[in-house]
C-alpha cells in the first residue's frame, strides 16, 4: 500500500502545479494586453513585460515536469516488480525443504544406537516414517450422543506410520556367542488411525 501511494503522489502533484502555472500564465497575458492598450502606463507595461519574460524563461522547465514524474513512475514500477519476482523465487525455494518438513508421510533414513544387555553396542540404519497426517474434530452425531451424551465433539486422529515392513537381520557379538537379531524397516508409509500404546 505504501508503494502504491508513492507511485500515485507525483502524478497528482504535477497536475496541480501545471494547472496553477497555466492560470498564472493566462493572468500575465491579460495584464499585458490591458497595459498595451493604455499608452500612458508604459512603465507598468515595461515592468509587466520584464516579469513576463522572467516567467516565460521558466515555463519550459515547468512544462517538462510531467515527463520527469512519468519517468520516475516507470522506475518505481520496475523496482516494485523486481521485488515481487524475488519474493516469489524465495517462496518457491522454501518449498524444497527437508523430507520431514514436506507435506504428507514419507520414508526417511534413521540411524539409532542399539544397546542389548550382554551384547556389544552398535549403530543400526534403517527406514522410518516421518511426516504428518490429517486430523480433525467434528460435532458428534446422534448415534454417538445416544451412547454418551457428554461427548459433544468427536476427534479423528491419523498418524504417520509404517504400512509395510521388511526384515533386517543383524549379527551381533554377545557373551554367549554371536546372535542374529531381526529388526523391522519401513518399506512403505501411510496415514491411518492412531493407536494407543
Amino acid at each position: 500500500m505504501v508503494m502504491i501511494t508513492v507511485l500515485i503522489w507525483p502524478s497528482s502533484l504535477s497536475s496541480a502545479s501545471i494547472a496553477s502555472h497555466r492560470a498564472l500564465k493566462k493572468q500575465y497575458q491579460n495584464r499585458l494586453v490591458r497595459a498595451s492598450k493604455n499608452p500612458s502606463n508604459n512603465s507598468i507595461m515595461n515592468n509587466r513585460s520584464a516579469t513576463w519574460l522572467q516567467y516565460s524563461s521558466l515555463w519550459p522547465t515547468i512544462r517538462h515536469y510531467p515527463h520527469h514524474y512519468h519517468q520516475h513512475g516507470h522506475q518505481y514500477c520496475f523496482w516494485f516488480g523486481l521485488m515481487m519476482i524475488l519474493l516469489v523465487v524465495l517462496m518457491a525455494d522454501s518449498g524444497s525443504s527437508s523430507v520431514w518438513e514436506q507435506k504428507g508421510c514419507h520414508i526417511v533414513g534413521h540411524t539409532q544406537r542399539i544397546d542389548i544387555p550382554g551384547c556389544i553396542n552398535f549403530e543400526l540404519t534403517s527406514n522410518a516414517c516421518r511426516g504428518y497426517c490429517l486430523s480433525y474434530a467434528i460435532p458428534s452425531n446422534q448415534e454417538t450422543l445416544l451412547v454418551n451424551d457428554q461427548q459433544m465433539i468427536t476427534s479423528v486422529g491419523n498418524c504417520c506410520a509404517m504400512t509395510e515392513t521388511e526384515v533386517m537381520s543383524v549379527r551381533v557379538m554377545c557373551r554367549n556367542g554371536p546372535k542374529d537379531i531381526k529388526f523391522k524397516s519401513a518399506s512403505k508409509c501411510g496415514c491411518f488411525h492412531c493407536k494407543k500404546y
